[in-house]
């Protein structure tokens, strides 16, 4: 059983049939699907046990969760969802956005990262970018 907490990607905005084309239901037809449009962690992370009450099932297996990394709440709702599902696995995704990539004066091709323990612009294919991908995220 696979539940989805997310943004307006999870939720599926402005696709024709989000209830057909929403990755959660790609995956599984009997996904439950929390995205909410335009949201951060904040509210799930808040309000999880009113929104896990409503769904079908009791316990799930998959658990993902759709945000970009720095925003508030996603601890506390990653933390809240262990402990109450132990032995689920807990899927991160965060998805890129085009505008976070910069060209530099030498036109080199940069991310424009916004994490606060990150250097702001740092090259797409350095050791230190790669090296803080695999383990920070």
């Amino acid at each position: 059983k696979v539940i989805a907490f997310g943004t307006s990607h999870t939720y599926g905005a402005k696709l024709e049939d989000r209830f057909a084309q929403a990755y959660p239901w790609l995956l599984t037809p009997d996904a439950v699907n929390l995205g909410i449009r335009a949201s951060s962690p904040s509210y799930p992370a808040l309000c999880l046990q009113t929104m896990i009450s409503k769904t079908p099932y009791e316990n799930y297996d998959v658990i993902i969760l759709e945000f970009i990394i720095w925003t508030t709440h996603l601890d506390l709702l990653a933390e809240r969802l262990r402990e109450r599902y132990p032995d689920a696995l807990i899927i991160f995704v965060e998805l890129w956005n085009a505008v976070w990539i910069r060209r530099t004066e030498n036109n080199e091709m940069v991310l424009f990262w916004m994490e606060r323990n990150f250097p702001q612009t740092t090259k797409l294919d350095s050791p230190e970018f790669v090296e803080h991908i695999r383990t920070k995220t």
